[in-house]
């Protein structure tokens, strides 16, 4: 038993990366892919049900429909060195929605995002979707860096998920 508890590895906020890509995402091509200094990130994973119940049921039943995949992270605001490293990413991101003139959101603004989890070993455990920012909110308060709270919506299915490797 007590061999058993010495194996087990926790992750924590330490691990974990927020990637965005301002293009398109491929499980091959990595190209253009940047880490967005973040504070937390989340995703969300929901799948609908459809009701089989029928007259005169007492017990609910249902079978899957589709699945979707929401996410938000909380982002620093900050530009990058001289050589240009950095850049100002979260200016980049928030862009997509933050738009002077009539034209909106459209489909040139989806994006790709990566969570990963780095283990040990150089092992990362990734979650790679496209989608496109639902919600974005900048603040700044005295005494704080000024961070931007970012949501979004995957379009489509993941493109890589490696988070069974957790376990």
């Amino acid at each position: 038993k007590e061999d058993l508890l010495m194996a087990v590895r926790y992750y924590s906020g330490r691990d974990a990366l927020f990637i965005f890509r301002p293009t398109v995402a491929t499980t091959d091509d990595v190209t253009g892919q940047v880490e967005i200094k973040a504070t937390q990130w989340s995703l969300q994973a929901e799948v609908g049900l459809l009701s089989t119940t029928t007259l005169g049921d007492s017990i609910n039943s249902f079978i899957p429909d589709r699945v979707s995949y929401t996410g938000s992270a909380t982002l620093l605001y900050y530009e990058g060195d001289a050589e240009g490293n950095g850049n100002n990413l979260t200016g980049d991101l928030m862009s997509r929605v933050f738009k002077t003139g009539t034209g909106g959101v459209t489909t040139s603004d989806e994006a790709g995002f990566m969570l990963r989890i780095r283990g040990g070993s150089n092992e990362k455990h990734d979650m790679t979707l496209n989608g496109y920012l639902t919600s974005v909110s900048i603040g700044a308060t005295v005494g704080d860096i000024i961070t931007a709270q970012v949501s979004f919506t995957a379009n489509g299915a993941l493109m890589e998920t490696s988070m069974a490797a957790l376990t």
